[in-house]
């Protein structure tokens, strides 16, 4: 099972649709193009891919999520997919 990002794309939705923003205007903010659709934040919210770690501080200051927290989620999925794949592997 894929985790990648689980932490992550909870608080991002939670704190996304809290604040009223769609996912097309969050990739807006994030310098995507209208042309995108919202589609890195939907890829992130249904954990295709992590919210890019140069993107971090602009997604906390936009939907009002202490970095620190934004943190601990990333460091909680890193250690749930490193668990994941460490048990994976057959000695």
């Amino acid at each position: 099972m894929n985790t990648f990002g689980k932490n992550q794309s909870r608080l991002l939705r939670e704190a996304r649709t809290r604040k009223g923003i769609s996912q097309r205007e969050m990739d807006l903010a994030l310098g995507g193009s209208v042309k995108t659709k919202g589609q890195l934040t939907s890829n992130c919210e249904r954990t295709k891919c992590g919210i890019p770690p140069k993107h971090v501080p602009t997604v906390c200051k936009a939907l009002e999520i202490p970095l620190e927290d934004m943190l601990n989620a990333m460091i909680m999925d890193y250690a749930e997919n490193l668990k994941n794949e460490v048990s994976n592997v057959s000695l």
